[in-house]
């Protein structure tokens, strides 16, 4: 692998991260913009510096174990950023912001940061790093908290928030039977040969 290679790759990684962390301190900033009273700002800027930090120490926990890749294990982290558009994902986010004070804005970018989280597993995952308990815990606390935010002052906003992360949660149930039944079958399949 040529250096630009890896400098590519560490580039995207680099890229998506940062991305991220910038959409996290403007989610806060913008959600703030559209607050419509002093309670809901309240509660925004309770939340607001705790999850800029918990993104903030995400990324050096990954950063950390990019440290200690392979480079096959690199390749994959670059190949998964490429092919799931990561990067792309967390910058086109900014293009809401202008309806953040709506439901429909609202709603998008909490599915937005579901997909960041789907992302960051499969990060993860590319590292060969067998996740903690506390990183899904992680994910979710700033996924709720991110939630907590946009659902500041309306607690209609909030049940319909709470439905669609059950809906998350099936999902992921859903895709990692779908991985289980994937992995057994090219099992068999060798043991066929």
């Amino acid at each position: 692998m040529s250096s630009t290679e890896t400098k590519n790759q560490g580039n995207r990684l680099d890229e998506f991260l940062n991305e991220f962390q910038s959409l996290t301190a403007n989610i806060t900033k913008q959600a703030l913009n559209y607050a419509d009273d002093e309670d809901e700002k309240a509660v925004i800027s309770a939340f607001s510096p705790t999850v800029i930090n918990q993104v903030r120490e995400l990324n050096g926990f990954i950063r950390e174990n990019v440290g200690k890749a392979s480079r096959q294990q690199l390749s994959e982290v670059d190949q998964a950023l490429q092919v799931t558009a990561g990067a792309s994902l967390t910058k086109n986010a900014k293009s809401i912001f202008p309806s953040l004070g709506s439901v429909v804005g609202k709603l998008g970018l909490s599915r937005i940061i579901k997909e960041i989280k789907k992302i960051i597993r499969i990060i993860l995952d590319a590292l060969g790093i067998q996740l903690p308990s506390w990183i899904d815990a992680l994910l979710n606390i700033i996924d709720e908290i991110f939630d907590a935010i946009f659902s500041a002052g309306s607690s209609k906003l909030a049940t319909t928030m709470s439905i669609q992360e059950q809906n998350y949660l099936a999902e992921l149930t859903q895709l990692a039977k779908l991985q289980q039944a994937n992995q057994f079958r090219y099992q068999d399949s060798d043991d066929d040969e």
